[in-house]
């Protein structure tokens, strides 16, 4: 409704010869397109959201009596999600094709199925493997869908998962405070999504859309919360070193956005810096980390 009225105090100054007619045109292709991406971001949420609570639905409606069904009927039931999904999946791909909404929309679906899918049939039939066996399958075989629809929704349920290789393991003992046996896995995951978000960014310019701000906000989130545990020791130097590079980095592509949101690595390396600067004021907080790192004096 304000950008119709806004179209319409536009062309009443270009009857009354205040506005070219030529640039009006222009203020109005800026209007119509940046009202058409908010209405398309709108939908794509508005999608990845509903689609996330269709998923729950249909993973609940199997676990219903689950237990009481043969195990054949079983092993059918658990391929089912993933071959619906990939249906939708192949729709959105090729008959959808160069929709926005349809490839974010039926990505998350199909991440979600190939997990659920993935469960049951280690369930059905008692495979062996633990909980990360599990998530490592789980994120090689989603890892392509960053590539073959240049999907970007589900990267929060991707990197997400890779986190769980930083689950920590606290020991007092032997010289080690914080000791993490599989963060390699989570280095190659973080690593193989990264060309992903190299691809959404304007290469030639120093201003980037939406895409490109959420994933940087969604990796710079990622990396400096699992800093302290993907990275075994030297924290004092790899530390600066990457408030710095992740610095230099925004400073090439996001120093164009205007607000703080629109420079996610600017942003986030001065929270990141404020925040460690505060907690280096407690003596005992300094005291630990010049222990850990086995900084004597």
């Amino acid at each position: 409704m304000e950008t119709q009225r806004i179209i319409q105090f536009l062309n009443t100054l270009e009857a009354k010869g205040v506005l070219a007619n030529t640039v009006n045109a222009q203020i109005q292709n800026f209007l119509d397109y940046n009202t058409r991406s908010l209405s398309k971001l709108f939908l794509i949420i508005t999608g990845l959201v509903g689609i996330s609570f269709i998923s729950a639905g249909i993973f609940s409606l199997i676990a219903h009596n689950w237990d009481d069904l043969p195990k054949h009927v079983k092993g059918i039931i658990s391929i089912l999600p993933s071959l619906v999904a990939l249906y939708f999946y192949y729709l959105g791909l090729f008959k959808h094709k160069g929709s926005i909404i349809w490839a974010e929309i039926t990505s998350l679906f199909l991440v979600l199925m190939i997990g659920a899918s993935i469960a049951l049939v280690s369930q059905t039939y008692n495979l062996n493997g633990d909980f990360r066996n599990f998530i490592k399958i789980w994120l090689v075989l989603i890892l392509p869908l960053f590539y073959l629809n240049k999907a970007s929704g589900f990267a929060i349920v991707y990197l997400g998962l890779s986190c769980v290789f930083l689950e920590p393991q606290i020991s007092f003992f032997g010289g080690s405070f914080i000791v993490v046996d599989h963060a390699i896995y989570f280095w190659i995951f973080f690593l193989a999504y990264i060309p992903h978000l190299i691809s959404t960014l304007n290469l030639s310019s120093n201003r980037q859309g939406f895409r490109a701000i959420y994933l940087a906000w969604l990796t710079v989130i990622v990396l400096f919360a699992s800093f302290v545990l993907a990275i075994r020791g030297g924290h004092l130097l790899w530390a600066p070193a990457l408030l710095v590079g992740v610095y230099i980095l925004g400073k090439r592509f996001f120093s164009g956005n205007i607000s703080a949101f629109g420079r996610p690595m600017q942003t986030s390396v001065l929270l990141v810096t404020y925040l460690m600067l505060l907690g280096l004021t407690e003596r005992f907080t300094a005291a630990f980390i010049f222990k850990s790192e086995n900084i004597r004096n």
